[in-house]
């Protein structure tokens, strides 16, 4: 993950410039004072050549400028450079805390450890849906998407995944299906957009404009692969908010697919026996916990009458 403000090759020149004891010492030294090459040779067990190289990479890499001053090539810092290589580093670092966090959680995690293990890790909460709570990373540039129950999860995070070179999907850093039918995705974070210019997006999807031509492409496979797959699965999801920006400014399609809930959960309580007979336990478990923040409330007599009537049906059937 960059920093907004570099890009992979700035970033990679950066690394190159500070992988060397010898360089990161001059751009120590330069950012407390202007220094010309001919000062700074004699403080190094090398010749004057090899100071002037690396100098040089830390030029390329826009660490350092240099500028004539009479005879002397003057070195000095680039602050604003420096404060973008601060915030690189600063988002690797918290990189490496996800890649903790998420290794940490065990085998058997649900949804309650995840949002458990993040929360323990300083990640904040920042809302819920119908089906997912998010919360937030303590340096704001990633969101973690927790659900109790997610069957479309797995194409959503395949699409983010397959369509990536396109920049018109969250950044997906990681995805992974917990225990009882839930989902993680941890993304970059995005925020809200106009309702008109949402619906100008979905609008060149539905028309397959050609900006957009190799997204729906990919859209349409992996959506008629889950509605051969999934049972309940619901049609390509319009809603305005789906659509928000990348922390880069473009305009990205988040939750395209989504199980038809009202469907769903009208089996769930009318006809338990055919919920059962077609979505195998371990993919329903925590079907009465997803939040149904947008749509609900769902109050908890209904939602453990549910339960009820789901477990009687899964002892019937075995």
């Amino acid at each position: 993950m960059y920093s907004p403000e570099l890009g992979p090759d700035e970033a990679d020149l950066i690394f190159r410039a500070l992988g060397d004891v010898t360089r990161r010492d001059i751009l120590t030294r330069v950012l407390g004072e202007k220094l010309s090459v001919s000062e700074l040779a004699p403080r190094y067990d090398m010749s004057f050549a090899a100071v002037q190289k690396h100098v040089a990479v830390l030029e390329r890499a826009g660490l350092v400028s240099k500028r004539t001053c009479g005879r002397q090539r003057i070195v000095s810092a680039d602050p604003a450079m420096i404060q973008r290589t601060s915030q690189l580093l600063g988002a690797c670092g918290q990189t490496e805390k996800m890649d903790a966090t998420l290794a940490a959680l065990p085998a058997d995690a649900d949804h309650r450890t995840a949002e458990r293990a993040f929360t323990d890790a300083g990640w904040t909460w920042a809302g819920a849906g119908d089906w997912a709570l998010a919360l937030r990373a303590p340096d704001g540039s990633a969101a973690v998407r927790i659900s109790p129950f997610d069957p479309t999860g797995p194409y959503t995070a395949e699409l983010y995944r397959a369509a990536a070179h396109t920049r018109l999907v969250p950044e997906l850093f990681a995805h992974r299906r917990l225990v009882g039918g839930g989902d993680l995705q941890l993304m970059e974070w995005l925020t809200p957009v106009d309702e008109s210019d949402a619906r100008a997006f979905h609008g060149l999807i539905t028309k397959r404009d050609e900006t957009v031509a190799e997204l729906v492409d990919l859209i349409d496979g992996i959506h008629t692969r889950a509605l051969r797959e999934l049972p309940w699965c619901g049609p390509l999801d319009t809603n305005p908010s789906n659509v928000m920006r990348g922390g880069d400014g473009r305009l990205v399609v988040t939750d395209l697919f989504y199980a038809d809930g009202p469907a769903l959960y009208a089996t769930a309580g009318g006809d338990p026996d055919a919920l059962v007979s077609r979505m195998p336990e371990p993919e329903r478990r925590f079907l009465t916990e997803i939040p149904l923040a947008a749509s609900g409330p769902w109050d908890a007599a209904s939602r453990e009458e549910m339960r009820r009537g789901i477990a009687a049906a899964d002892a019937r059937r075995n």
